[in-house]
């Protein structure tokens, strides 16, 4: 598991990052942090991230959501956090996100 994060991560292109409100911001500075060995931080952003869209039915909040669970569970296995990884990616797989089909692949 760590080595599939550390190589999705390898994989985000953050030159693309510009713009966007202050939660998609936020959220492309996690992936620029995992991007840099930065776990532990990218880690803190998408626990706050998961804080403010907790309660949220705003369709972009849900997504910011999503992307903070995957982000999460990123640093969770890159952190060898098995068992919470693979908590947190079975209930990812269960969700209809863009990571779903992702997360059941990990699972696998």
């Amino acid at each position: 598991m760590h080595q599939y994060s550390t190589q999705y991560v390898a994989s985000i292109e953050t030159e693309a990052f510009r713009g966007g409100d202050e939660m998609s911001m936020k959220l492309c500075e996690a992936m620029v942090k995992m991007k840099r060995g930065q776990w532990v931080e990218a880690e803190r952003i998408a626990d706050t991230l998961l804080e403010q869209t907790a309660d949220s039915e705003d369709e972009e909040d849900i997504d910011i959501r999503q992307s903070a669970e995957w982000i999460k569970a990123l640093c969770l296995m890159h952190d060898g956090k098995i068992f919470s990884a693979r908590k947190l990616l079975k209930r990812i797989a269960a969700g209809d996100s863009y990571y779903s089909p992702l997360a059941e692949e990990l699972l696998r």
